[in-house]
């Protein structure tokens, strides 16, 4: 077996570095969502929207089917029809894509992921 080289070391510690920002990007977003609920549950929707930016153009994508508590239809039918609202809760966590909550009066909340409204234009 040979040694790595430099350049293979320098990638690999690239590749640390990288892996362990995307952990802390979403160890922090996991916390902001978690605020999120805790706001509702507490103080209503009227603060929710007060505090945090309510996102427009919110799509819920399909879950694996093995995740049945995740039901993109209802979600979006929630959001349409005002019982459910939607909000950032974080932008560009990869290159055109946010993460977005949709909390309900009772405090269940779902995310996903989705490309911003207008991405790739």
């Amino acid at each position: 077996m040979r040694p790595f080289r430099r350049a293979e070391i320098r990638a690999l510690r690239k590749d640390l570095v990288a892996l362990q920002a995307s952990s802390e990007a979403t160890a922090a977003s996991s916390r902001k969502t978690a605020a999120m609920i805790e706001t509702a549950t507490e103080g209503g929707r009227a603060m929710l929207t007060e505090t945090y930016k309510i996102y427009e153009g919110a799509q819920p994508l399909n879950a694996p089917s093995w995740f049945p508590c995740f039901d993109a239809g209802k979600i979006g039918d929630a959001l349409e029809s005002g019982e459910a609202v939607a909000f950032l809760s974080q932008a560009n966590i990869a290159p055109d894509v946010d993460r977005v909550v949709a909390i309900f009066p009772d405090g269940r909340a779902f995310a996903w992921q989705q490309f911003h409204p207008g991405a790739g234009e």
